[in-house]
């Protein structure tokens, strides 16, 4: 068969999905996608719509997205696999990597404290890669699976989240940094901003960053409107879904 090709300069988008906790916020499944039009795939992430030739799905497994839908306490696991309320997540990112064309290239980005990407760099959505995908977003984005690496703080690291994703040539409230001593300290929305902008820089044609504001716990107007604010810089769409089994203290 020959050998299928995306243009370099095609649209791009990218998708995530993070959760709100007690000591941090970006609650909510966050994609990044760049551009509409063109011949790319008709993207539908939360009922967020776009058409992209390259897609990045970013997810976060921070500790809050379990603890506060009642998957996990204490830091211990309660429900495992698909009986968790989680699901719904990797539910929406399966049935978006399905629904891709084989000329669409694809990434898949976890973080928490640090941040993972499933592959190196883009592939293209041909049924094995999506496939291998289905797998991975099954039965490896899940709690605990995005540990910082030497070096790195933790937290909720949406700052280092962004950096795997336009890392991959395509350019994810209220995110945090663990402090040496213990503690949490916010990660400023400026500075979330200022990586989003450093990462567009050096794309061809800007990405669009979409934001879903997956609620599981009570909504922070600061943690809102951070999101909202940087999807509108790039270009992106905001919106809010209520996660199952939210806790609404």
């Amino acid at each position: 068969m020959p050998e299928i090709k995306a243009a370099d300069n095609a649209p791009r988008t990218m998708m995530g999905a993070g959760g709100s906790g007690t000591s941090f916020g970006w609650s909510g499944a966050q994609s990044f996608g760049g551009g509409r039009g063109g011949t790319g795939s008709a993207i539908n992430f939360f009922g967020i719509h776009d058409i992209s030739t390259s897609v990045v799905i970013m997810i976060d497994v921070s500790d809050s997205m379990f603890d506060r839908t009642g998957d996990a306490q204490k830091r211990k696991l309660l429900k495992h696999g698909r009986d968790q309320n989680f699901q719904v997540v990797r539910d929406e990112a399966i049935k978006l990597v399905q629904g891709l064309t084989p000329q669409t290239r694809f990434g898949i980005v976890r973080w928490s404290g640090g941040a993972y990407a499933w592959k190196e760099e883009m592939v293209l959505a041909t049924e094995e890669n999506k496939q291998a995908a289905v797998r991975h977003i099954q039965n490896e984005i899940d709690y605990k699976t995005a540990k910082p690496r030497s070096g790195e703080r933790g937290g909720t690291r949406h700052d280092l989240a962004m950096k795997e994703a336009f890392a991959l040539k395509l350019t994810d409230g209220n995110a945090t940094e663990a402090q040496p001593h213990g503690g949490l300290k916010p990660i400023p929305a400026q500075e979330i901003y200022k990586v989003a902008e450093e990462g567009q820089k050096d794309l061809s044609k800007k990405a669009h960053l979409h934001v879903i504001y997956y609620l599981n716990g009570k909504e922070k107007t600061d943690e809102a409107d951070t999101l909202r604010t940087l999807a509108s810089r790039n270009g992106g769409k905001f919106e809010k879904v209520e996660a199952k089994g939210r806790e609404q203290k």
